[in-house]
């Protein structure tokens, strides 16, 4: 498309926002929403009939010249929106997911944006200036998982359109920042959102309830289904998590997730009528298993995904396992657990497959020597 307007690569891990505000930049436009038009305008004239309405994602990857998919799992947050539906199935998952797009595709995650200074600093170094980073727009995440310092942030308005300031910018209260360091917890909601949001699929909430299932059995939640579990869950949830980390980023404060989940009601969390199954879903996911690999792989069973064209599994550009490595997996699992068999399918790429085998391996010399201890004593 020769449109006249100049084209940026993206950075790293950038926030789609934020490409968004470097674009409207450099091509001296006054707002991000003058930058969708001037690249609608452009289309339209290239454009040898209708079209269908084009979402703002779709138009940030065409100017970055990446592929739609591959844009959404580098730079997109549409997943804490679309990570589940109710479901069961979807008769169209390539219109669902361009549908889910226009409604979701950039809206913000939190109230505030948020940036490590340490990042800033060495993104000048290194790509010549700062940017905003999606890692740091995760809901509930305080600090910086490369640095281990607190974060900064500062309101929406016009910020994404500017380089990082370090001066118009608030560090987050130490009370949060110790939360997000020293509970567990809350490190396998970071990790495992952050796993998620590299991904383009919408899960069935059902079906991701039942892959909880035996988790939550541990922990003594045993409902058959989602509907019956979740007032449990929502119990759960704050008997598992520091109060303020969750006031601050799932109640009614300053930094919260866009949908809240509890109603502060001073010492007390109240939850509400919230839309944001997603969010129930991770938060008892992440406190009920014992590591966020195996949040992650509950998440990312075959089963879960909508329409296996929206699964980001699927690589564009991922060599797909050879016959040999299927099998030597599938060997694995015979003679170790035929559960995991459900994780296996034959679109996987071989780097996940490998992923899966040491994964697999793991477990299983964990099981053998927890055996053995107790055999010997």
């Amino acid at each position: 498309m020769n449109d006249g307007l100049l084209r940026l690569a993206t950075l790293p891990d950038e926030l789609s926002q934020g490409y968004a505000g470097r674009l409207a930049r450099i091509n001296g436009l006054g707002s991000i929403n003058e930058l969708y038009r001037q690249i609608r305008m452009c289309r339209a004239q290239t454009a040898d009939g209708p079209e269908r309405q084009m979402s703002k994602v779709e138009l940030l990857a065409m100017m970055a010249g990446i592929p739609l998919k591959a844009y959404v799992k580098a730079h997109s947050m549409l997943a804490v929106w679309r990570g589940v539906t109710g479901l069961s199935d979807v008769r169209d998952p390539e219109h669902d997911f361009h549908q889910g797009l226009l409604t979701y595709g950039i809206r913000a995650s939190r109230s505030a944006l948020h940036y490590c200074p340490e990042c800033a600093q060495a993104d000048v170094a290194f790509h010549g200036m700062s940017y905003w980073r999606r890692e740091h727009q995760i809901p509930g995440v305080y600090a910086c998982s490369k640095h281990a310092r607190p974060l900064c942030y500062t309101d929406w308005a016009d910020a994404v359109q500017a380089p990082l300031s370090l001066s118009a910018s608030q560090q987050v209260d130490s009370v949060l920042f110790d939360a997000a360091i020293n509970s567990a917890a809350v490190l396998r909601v970071q990790e495992l959102v952050h796993g998620l949001v590299q991904m383009c699929a919408t899960r069935q909430i059902e079906e991701v309830y039942q892959a909880m299932r035996p988790s939550l059995i541990r922990v003594g939640i045993n409902e058959y289904c989602y509907a019956k579990a979740k007032r449990y869950l929502y119990d759960f949830i704050q008997a598992s998590y520091p109060l303020e980390w969750l006031k601050a980023s799932f109640a009614d404060e300053k930094f919260s997730f866009r949908e809240q989940l509890f109603k502060s009601d001073g010492e007390r969390l109240l939850p509400l009528n919230s839309p944001s199954t997603f969010w129930v879903l991770v938060l008892a996911t992440a406190a009920a298993v014992r590591s966020s690999d195996e949040a992650l792989n509950l998440w990312s069973g075959r089963g879960l995904c909508v329409g296996r064209e929206t699964s980001a599994q699927a690589h564009d550009s991922a060599p797909v396992a050879s016959p040999r490595l299927m099998q030597s997996v599938q060997e694995f699992c015979d003679r170790t657990s035929a559960a995991y068999r459900e994780f296996i399918a034959p679109a996987d790429t071989a780097d996940e497959l490998l992923s899966l085998l040491r994964s697999l391996a793991v477990q299983w010399l964990s099981q053998r020597q927890a055996l053995t201890g107790e055999v010997r004593g």
